[in-house]
């Protein structure tokens, strides 16, 4: 899943693959290093609540974790469709995405 940069966000923290897992760990939460080194690598789809305990361990809002999402907007709709996944930052957005399929 190309979208993601949760090995970019890891690189600008500091954190390590292990150290993801000890934090996703603390929050209650079991991932191994395998899986979390497939979901930095693309490989995969990872589970929703997957992707929200990751964001919470790396301390960011889960919006960041995908690369369309610019500067300071916030996510108000991720959808997935055959495969791609597309976040949106405005309704205007989401409605001609959907106007579109």
């Amino acid at each position: 899943m190309d979208i993601l940069k949760i090995a970019t966000i890891m690189q600008q923290k500091g954190i390590s693959i292990e150290s993801l897992k000890n934090r996703i760990e603390e929050n209650g939460e079991k991932l191994s290093r395998t899986s979390i080194s497939d979901i930095i690598n693309g490989k995969g789809n990872p589970k929703l609540s997957t992707l929200i305990s990751i964001s919470k361990a790396l301390d960011v809002d889960f919006s960041e974790l995908f690369t369309n999402v610019k500067n300071n907007d916030k996510a108000i709709a991720i959808t997935m469709l055959n495969g791609e996944l597309k976040t949106f930052t405005s309704l205007f957005e989401l409605k001609e995405y959907v106007n579109h399929i």
